[in-house]
This record gives structure tokens, C-alpha cells and sequence, in this order.
């Protein structure tokens, strides 16, 4: 496997492979499981612990990592992907991995209305929409245009 995985989240998924490494004469398993960091399982990420048993035949498996485009601006989730041992034999030097879901989703402001008549020295109302969902506070600078 290797150490980082990244993909945002319109990706549909990314396939995670592990490989026997040396001569196998017998076989061996070992377990690939996701667990969760920041991203939500089922929600953000949906992924099938699974047992790989290598034989001499069959060094190498790939599972998808298969994440879930949301239209929600937030940061971007983590998930950890972990090896473990069925037997002794196995040797697993790098047991876990961290896969970044980045987040591309967005959100768009507007006026709720192209001109504003306003008669001069009096306190203007704007409106301004936002479409789309954030999970985070978004700021919008308002400036004016002198002349």
C-alpha cells in the first residue's frame, strides 16, 4: 500500500492495493479494514473490511475506496486504512495509511436584487444570498463604489 492516498470527492473512488512482497510457498492473510478519522463511514466514504489471503498464485489484491460527492462545502475528511495480521508470518512494516477526501463542493453568493434605489443620506438594505451548504463560517466583503 502506499503511505497517502488523496482524492476529492467527486472521484467516485480509488482502488487500494496490497501486495505480498518475497517468495510465498504458503498461503497467508492478512485483514484490510477503514475506520474513520474526521470523514463519517457510510456518509463520506464507503469502504468492505475484507480478509486477503495471499498464496503463491496471488500476490497482490486492490479494493475501492468509493467516497460520496455531497454538495456541502466543509474541510477535508480523513480516513485511516489498517492491515492486520492473521499470523505471525506476516510481517507488516507499514500497517495503516490515511486517505484525504478534499472537498469539492461549493457555494455561490448573489444580491437578491440587481439595482437598489435608494434616495441619498438613507441607509440602503442589501440582501445577499447564499446557495449551496457550508459546514463553516464564510465571510463576504461589501464594497462600495466611490465616484
Amino acid at each position: 500500500m502506499e503511505d497517502i492516498y488523496s482524492l476529492t470527492e467527486s472521484s467516485s473512488f480509488i482502488p487500494i492495493c496490497v501486495e505480498a512482497i518475497g517468495q510465498l510457498q504458503i498461503s497467508l492473510s492478512v485483514s484490510i479494514a477503514a475506520s474513520p478519522i474526521s470523514a463519517e463511514r457510510n456518509q463520506d466514504f464507503f469502504f468492505t473490511d475484507n480478509v486477503i489471503t495471499f498464496s503463491p498464485d496471488n500476490s497482490q489484491e486492490c479494493f475501492d475506496f468509493t467516497v460520496v460527492e455531497d454538495q456541502t462545502v466543509e474541510a477535508d475528511e480523513l480516513a485511516m486504512i489498517r492491515l492486520d495480521q492473521n499470523s505471525d508470518r506476516a510481517d507488516i512494516p507499514s500497517p495503516t495509511v490515511v486517505v484525504t477526501i478534499e472537498d469539492s463542493s461549493t457555494v455561490s453568493f448573489s444580491f437578491l436584487m440587481d439595482v437598489y434605489d435608494i434616495i441619498e443620506s438613507e441607509t440602503a438594505g442589501l440582501c445577499v444570498m447564499m446557495q449551496g451548504v457550508t459546514t463553516r463560517d464564510i465571510a463576504v466583503t461589501l464594497s462600495d463604489l466611490s465616484g
